[in-house]
């Protein structure tokens, strides 16, 4: 393991460093150095042995390495903060939560160890802990794009959205290059009702990464509920391109082509979409919306009968339904359509009833 570690152990001069190193990754128990100098020798070559393990991501190479750096010197806050990383990236968060608490009553005012705990506390729900981590973080240390955009997008998540819209302009003013942060401006000028901005971050955001998950759909849905269906047409088509495997571009694209009178190729869209993912309850009763429009009410029935059991709390399908059986002029099969909506939601279920 030492050695896949960029052979720096092996090379370095400082032998008592190698000797501290060495002993701790194989399990026994050094005294840390009383010299400062050699202290800070350690310091110095565990960082840039371990720093480059981590631009890798190579997670179990750096735990063992930073798991023995903290034996060698315990009141070494970047040996801690690599413990905790390493930990979290292995998926070992309560650990490495511990190891970044302890990284932090050494370094108060360490940015990235408070940015990773504010990561974590995001993971669990705890958004305000996460807040309150990365407003410190950026406070320690403001040009550092990665904790405005954290912070920005929990805040977001959050419902603070003036709030968030500050923290991702500074992110964007840091990095102008993030596809991230200028997709959750996006989402947050949506909020605010913003929607020439927010269609102009979304294009941004597909400019610096086309094929960025959600993105293209978050665009093509703003656009469409614009009730500009032909261009939202046209950025499904290019999603396509990128993502031909994701049901929810399907699932989009049917809902443009329908809306511009292409019901067949409406049709074929949802199928694919279903194809994809068969339990995509939206695309089921996208289908069998496709089918009432066509009044093909026997594979709309089907088609809807699916999405409701897969999503029984869907009011657009059960208001499909009602319409459905209003069709088919089934009173009974209508009855029962309509107090399942009537228990999710009142008035829509009033206003078919009159």
């Amino acid at each position: 393991m030492l050695l896949s570690a960029r052979t720096a152990l092996m090379k370095t001069s400082i032998a008592a460093a190698c000797l501290a190193l060495s002993l701790a990754a194989h399990g026994a128990a050094p005294q840390p150095p009383a010299d400062d100098t050699v202290r800070a020798q350690i310091d110095s070559l565990g960082d840039s042995t371990i720093a480059a393990l981590v631009l890798e991501q190579r997670w179990t190479e750096v735990l063992p390495l930073a798991r023995a750096w903290t034996r060698s010197n315990p009141g070494s806050a970047r040996a801690w903060y690599y413990l905790g990383k390493a930990l979290h990236h292995l998926d070992k968060t309560a650990e490495a939560e511990t190891a970044l608490k302890r990284a932090l009553t050494l370094a108060p005012d360490d940015a990235q160890t408070l940015n990773e705990l504010g990561i974590i506390a995001n993971s669990r729900d705890r958004r305000e802990a996460a807040i309150g981590y990365y407003e410190r973080a950026h406070k320690a240390d403001p040009t550092l794009p990665a904790v405005a955009e954290n912070l920005g997008a929990v805040l977001a998540a959050s419902g603070k959205y003036q709030q968030a819209r500050t923290a991702l302009l500074g992110a964007i003013e840091l990095d102008p290059s993030s596809s991230f942060a200028w997709h959750t401006l996006g989402t947050v000028h949506e909020k605010l009702g913003l929607m020439p901005e927010a269609e102009q971050d979304y294009r941004k955001a597909l400019e610096l990464a086309p094929a960025r998950d959600n993105t293209a759909v978050a665009l093509a849905s703003l656009l469409h509920a614009q009730g500009k269906y032909a261009y939202a047409l046209q950025v499904y088509r290019n999603a396509v391109r990128q993502r031909a495997d994701d049901p929810a571009v399907w699932h989009g694209m049917s809902n443009s082509m329908a809306s511009i009178g292409r019901i067949d190729d409406a049709v074929n869209a949802s199928r694919r979409a279903i194809r994809l993912d068969p339990a995509y309850a939206a695309a089921w009763h996208g289908l069998g919306v496709r089918y009432l429009q066509k009044r093909n009410f026997a594979k709309a029935l089907i088609a809807l009968n699916k999405s409701v059991a897969l999503d029984p709390g869907s009011v657009n399908a059960w208001t499909s339904l009602v319409v459905l059986h209003s069709l088919r002029q089934d009173q009974p099969a209508r009855r029962k359509a309509l107090d399942r909506l009537r228990k999710l939601d009142r008035a829509a279920a009033d206003s078919l009833s009159k």
